[in-house]
């Protein structure tokens, strides 16, 4: 039985997905046990053309296109239906495998059989991939292997990575299930994979962190960024919040918890986002749908009301300084782990 599947939504992403494709099948996984899908959502572009020149050199690709857009959660929910592996990786059409990854993914799914899924940490480049970008991790590098069994426990150290599709395992039987059982359409507004993610742990919770970076991604390519970032903003919010209420309850603690953890990770980039390039109607804006959604929260005071307080004029020259003085001393240090750790290894 396959073990592995990559479950790859696209969209008019050709360069990238060719780069993907590349960044696996350089790694030559063993086609009994790892096969790559791709859901194409009606691209305009070469997509087709390319992948039918790859499954000729590599026919065991699975190829299925729609013939009209679908959206992204219908893409990602027939990347995931094509697949026969145990386990799905989600991966975005414009990230890659960092070499070694998937061999190492390998054994631990081996080791761990009866893991519902694993999450994985991750590697920032430039646009063009050729350029690390430093950039806060999913986990310490230096972090250890981690098998964390209970829902609040999985819930507590990895709510805030579940967004990072690209990121995360799961068992394909225990997504099928959540199919099965309930109706999903409500949370397909850009975050089913959030949401399935959530059941799956809430019906079978043994979850693994991984804390090499086994994905690299693109840190200037989020297609909700160029667009308008307070709209953004508010699809976090009112999206995180109606998946919390589904799996946990409206405003129990497990739900407090969860939207306070969002809120010092998510929300607080967001806003910061905001702040450096959106305008100042925009910043007022965010700040009052923040208060409303998040001001019950101690982490909104304490990581993202300060934003907001402080003169964009001031918080630039200290973001700046920060990035020339801690991320540099940061991103030098995981180069020099990499030089003695091979990632992924």
């Amino acid at each position: 039985m396959l073990k592995l599947s990559f479950c790859i939504p696209t969209y008019n992403r050709a360069e990238c997905l060719q780069q993907l494709l590349d960044s696996i099948l350089e790694q030559k996984p063993d086609p009994s046990q790892v096969e790559i899908c791709i859901s194409d959502n009606a691209s305009e572009d070469h997509t087709q053309a390319l992948v039918r020149d790859y499954r000729q050199r590599y026919p065991t690709i699975v190829y299925h296109q729609f013939l009209s857009n679908q959206g992204f959660d219908q893409n990602c929910l027939k990347a995931v239906d094509v697949a026969r592996g145990e386990y799905c990786w989600l991966m975005g059409s414009d990230d890659i495998v960092e070499p070694g990854a998937i061999q190492s993914v390998l054994d631990r799914l081996n080791q761990y059989p009866a893991l519902s899924g694993m999450s994985v940490n991750v590697k920032g480049y430039t646009s063009n991939l050729k350029k690390e970008v430093c950039v806060r991790q999913l986990f310490s590098p230096d972090a250890q292997d981690q098998l964390l069994q209970g829902s609040p426990q999985i819930f507590s150290a990895l709510t805030t990575q579940f967004g990072f599709m690209s990121a995360q395992i799961v068992k394909k039987a225990f997504w099928r299930e959540v199919l099965a059982n309930e109706s999903v359409q409500a949370y397909c507004t850009g975050y089913i994979h959030v949401f399935m993610i959530g059941r799956i742990i809430l019906n079978h919770p043994t979850w693994f962190y991984f804390p090499k970076r086994c994905v690299g991604f693109r840190t200037e390519n989020d297609l909700a960024l160029l667009g308008n970032r307070y709209k953004r903003l508010e699809l976090d919010l009112t999206n995180y919040e109606k998946i919390a209420a589904a799996l946990f309850g409206p405003m129990t603690n497990q739900y407090i918890s969860w939207m306070s953890n969002i809120c010092k990770v998510h929300i607080r980039s967001a806003v910061l986002g905001i702040k450096f390039h959106a305008s100042v109607r925009d910043g007022w804006k965010a700040f009052r749908l923040c208060l409303k959604h998040c001001g019950r929260y101690q982490t909104f005071w304490f990581y993202v009301a300060p934003y907001f307080l402080v003169p964009t004029f001031i918080l630039k020259p200290i973001r700046s300084a920060y990035c020339l003085t801690f991320q540099r001393w940061r991103l030098s240090r995981l180069s020099k782990q990499s030089e003695n750790n091979h990632l992924c290894r």
